[in-house]
């Protein structure tokens, strides 16, 4: 029996349902991925030029990890800045910096979480 509570719960939890994701989440999603990529390989290709990396396998553990750590630039730009031109260098810095920029990084990051920790 359909009552005018039942009607309205189902509005109400169709309302609130989220959205597909749209083409331009998925396109962006790609090219900062992609251009972390490239900067992966770039970083890998200078550790190879300068005798870092050994073998076929090295190299490319190398570009997946820099590639990571692309991505993990480009989340934190997106999280930070609003422009998508910031964010996409962001990525390939990223990319291009690899574990030395996290490495980098790290210890800043934790000492600016734990002063906002402190001091609240």
């Amino acid at each position: 029996m359909k009552t005018i509570a039942n009607i309205n719960n189902k509005k109400t939890v169709n309302r609130n349902m989220s959205e597909p994701v749209s083409s331009f989440a998925i396109s962006s999603v790609v090219t900062h991925g992609v251009l972390a990529l490239f900067g992966a390989f770039a970083h890998a290709i200078n550790a190879h030029r300068s005798g870092q990396t050994k073998g076929f396998f090295d190299f490319v553990a190398l570009m997946v990890l820099s590639s990571f750590s692309g991505v993990i630039f480009a989340l934190l730009a997106l999280h930070t800045f609003d422009s998508e031109y910031i964010t996409l260098a962001a990525a390939g810095s990223g990319g291009f910096l690899g574990i030395e920029g996290i490495t980098f990084l790290a210890p800043k990051v934790r000492n600016l979480v734990a002063n906002f920790l402190t001091t609240k």
